[in-house]
């Protein structure tokens, strides 16, 4: 149980520094995140992973550490079956 609360703290200490990190980003930074993740989606659905992986990985050559690209990211390298991206 502790542990549990333990992860809940970190996580939500996490998810409150995501928006100062986005606040701190140019406009044209902002809309290169938005646009990175939406094709990379996009490509995902239609299972283009390759051409996904590569938006997904234009939006973090923006933000390397933005955890919602390196999730979709990881997800649709597992589905590509790069397990080493992936991971």
């Amino acid at each position: 149980m502790r542990a549990a609360a333990l992860l809940l703290v970190a996580v939500a200490g996490t998810a409150a520094a995501a928006p100062a990190t986005l606040a701190k980003l140019s406009a044209a930074d902002q809309k290169k995140l938005a646009t990175a993740l939406r094709t990379g989606r996009e490509l995902q659905h239609k299972k283009k992973y390759t051409e996904a992986i590569a938006a997904f990985e234009q939006g973090l050559a923006v933000v390397p550490d933005d955890a919602t690209l390196l999730a979709e990211l990881g997800w649709t390298a597992y589905l590509a079956k790069d397990l080493d991206k992936a991971e």
